[in-house]
């Protein structure tokens, strides 16, 4: 892992001596892509398809009609687990990414729900 002596990458800057020990220097970076606009639609709206001979960028909204929540980074109307890939048609679970047939909770994923019960 890479620890550097103290710096920070602020934009396109690298601060010296400020240190980020005990995460690494990739740490900060993915931190800093996360916390963006950008960052945080693309971390908690977008996901790929699971398939590995698709991988088509999916967007979980679970707005009716008018589409609300572009701009935010996540959707207002709690859409459900259960995501249809429109590229080749899988259906899975968008917290886990397995195949959706192994649920039967639109808002729980069972992955999840099993690890809470061991």
């Amino acid at each position: 892992a890479e620890y550097m002596g103290g710096c920070v990458k602020l934009g396109n800057e690298i601060q010296k001596g400020v240190s980020h020990a005990p995460a690494t220097c990739q740490n900060v970076s993915d931190w800093q892509k996360k916390t963006t606009e950008e960052g945080r639609y693309f971390t908690f709206r977008v996901k790929h398809c699971p398939m590995k001979t698709c991988r088509a960028t999916i967007v979980k909204c679970g707005c009716q009609g008018k589409i609300i929540c572009n701009s935010l980074d996540h959707c207002p109307n709690q859409a459900c687990n259960h995501m249809h890939c429109k590229n080749c048609g899988t259906h899975f679970c968008w917290i886990c990414g397995n195949v959706w047939a192994d649920h039967n909770n639109y808002y729980q994923c069972n992955k999840e729900l099993s690890k809470d019960l061991t």
